[in-house]
C-alpha cells in the first residue's frame, strides 16, 4: 500500500509507481517480456497513447494528498477502463452472434417456404441457391469473423494497449 504526501510528492520513485501498477493490474507480472515487446512493436500507436495516458496519470498522482494511495488511485482509473472494454467486446460478440443466428433462421425459412410452397421451381432454386448461397455464406462468415474482432470503441480507448495485453496472453 503506497502513499505519497505533498511533502514527498516530488520524490515519487519509479518503483512506487510500478508497485502500485503491479498491485492493481497483477496479470502484467505473468507476461513474458518477449510477448510484451512483440505486442508493443505490432501495436505501437496504441502503446504510445497508453504511455501518454500513464504519464498523465503519474502527474495526477503527484497532485494527490496523503490520504490517497497510489494503488487505490490506479485501481480507480485503470481497472474500470479495462472492465469497460471487456464488457464492450463481450456485448459486441454476443450481438453479432445473435444477428448471424437470426439471419440463418430467416434465410432457411424463406428458402424452405419458397421450395415447399412451389413459389420457386426446384431447378431455379438450385441456380438461385448457388448464386445467392455464395453471397449469403460470405455474409455469415464475415459476421462470424467480426464477432471475434475488437470493436472500434475498444481500439479508441486510451488504455487499449493494457487491455490488449491482458487479453492476448
Amino acid at each position: 500500500m503506497l502513499k505519497i504526501s505533498k511533502s514527498n510528492s516530488k520524490v515519487l520513485q519509479p518503483n512506487d509507481f510500478l508497485n502500485g501498477f503491479s498491485y492493481s493490474v497483477p496479470f502484467i507480472n505473468n507476461i513474458d517480456i518477449k510477448n510484451l515487446l512483440r505486442l508493443r512493436r505490432n501495436d505501437y500507436e496504441s502503446f504510445l497513447v497508453y504511455r501518454d495516458s500513464i504519464r498523465n496519470f503519474i502527474n495526477e498522482i503527484e497532485k494527490i494528498d496523503n490520504s490517497n494511495r497510489i494503488d487505490e488511485v490506479f485501481r480507480d482509473i485503470v481497472n474500470p477502463e479495462i472492465n469497460k472494454m471487456s464488457q464492450t467486446f463481450k456485448n459486441n460478440k454476443t450481438l453479432l452472434k445473435e444477428k448471424v443466428k437470426v439471419e440463418l433462421l430467416i434465410s432457411s425459412c424463406l428458402i424452405g417456404l419458397g421450395l415447399v410452397g412451389g413459389l420457386v421451381p426446384p431447378d431455379i432454386g438450385k441456380v438461385a441457391g448457388l448464386l445467392g448461397g455464395c453471397e449469403f455464406l460470405k455474409s455469415i462468415i464475415t459476421q462470424y469473423v467480426e464477432s471475434s474482432a475488437e470493436p472500434k470503441e475498444i481500439k479508441g480507448n486510451k488504455l487499449y494497449f493494457i487491455w490488449k495485453l491482458k487479453n492476448s496472453f
